[in-house]
């Protein structure tokens, strides 16, 4: 469930350019999503930061390549399991403006 969550944010933000680029329709599964910076931050009352600073925020220190898809998404996955422990909820909070998609 985790782990679908979270691909679902990183398709609905990354993947908007790349449908543009081969004008392709934009899968409707993602234009709701969660954003997780935006849960982050709200429930936790800090201001915005990366992945790192969601980290540092946990008490927790990156593990792996900062960038490397990977080592991101695993960092992610830490991220959401520690704000479920904690009592975040998870639901989508962001929805893709499909138009713009496809005029910018």
């Amino acid at each position: 469930w985790y782990q679908r969550r979270v691909r679902e944010a990183v398709v609905s933000t990354q993947s908007t350019g790349e449908c543009r680029y081969n004008n392709m329709d934009f899968p409707a599964m993602c234009i709701q999503y969660c954003n997780l910076r935006r849960k982050f931050c709200n429930f936790y009352g800090v201001k915005r930061v990366n992945i790192q600073g969601m980290l540092k925020n946990l008490g927790q220190e990156f593990d792996g390549t900062p960038h490397s898809g990977i080592s991101d998404s695993r960092n992610i996955a830490n991220i959401v399991c520690t704000m479920v422990r904690d009592g975040a909820v998870l639901d989508n909070n962001e929805v893709v403006d499909v138009n713009s998609i496809y005029t910018a």
